[in-house]
């Protein structure tokens, strides 16, 4: 009978020693799970203050201005014009904020007047709002199908 202890009390010595062995030697496993990749943050371009830019501009990613800019501008994407930003000419926008100045005629879906904000223009707008503080000297037309149609159009 004590052989028989004996031999199973080896068996589970050598039972438990390939168990950690094999624990010494295995690889970790890695868990592969399909993670989606973090959306990208938004990037804004910036028209820094100090520069002035002479020309036509098409906006096809966010952008903000912050020096001056002479000229018509056609945003298909966000455009704001910073507290020490000026335009003068024309701006269509999709969606417009200005803290800065804005000496021309305005047209887009969503405009945004912020206290600080100086308009010399005429403006239309299927979406307003002016905080207080904001001067404006020109008319306002609020015109919701035409401005969105005239919006999409130069998209197509």
């Amino acid at each position: 009978m004590s052989v028989i202890v004996l031999g199973s009390l080896a068996l589970l010595a050598l039972f438990v020693w390939a168990i950690v062995w094999r624990m010494r030697t295995a690889k970790p496993e890695v868990k592969r799970t399909h993670t989606q990749p973090a959306p990208e943050p938004e990037r804004v371009s910036i028209l820094g203050r100090g520069i002035v830019v002479e020309g036509t501009l098409t906006v096809n990613d966010p952008l903000r201005i912050d020096g001056v800019f002479r000229g018509d501008i056609d945003a298909i994407a966000p455009l704001s014009i910073g507290a020490t930003g000026r335009v003068d000419g024309d701006v269509r926008a999709r969606e417009l904020v200005v803290a800065g100045e804005i000496g021309g005629d305005i047209s887009a879906e969503k405009l945004a007047l912020e206290e600080t904000a100086r308009v010399t223009g005429d403006v239309a707008c299927s979406s307003i709002r002016v905080e207080d503080g904001a001067w404006f000297r020109g008319r306002v037309t609020m015109k919701r199908e035409e401005i969105a149609e005239e919006s999409h159009a130069t998209t197509a």
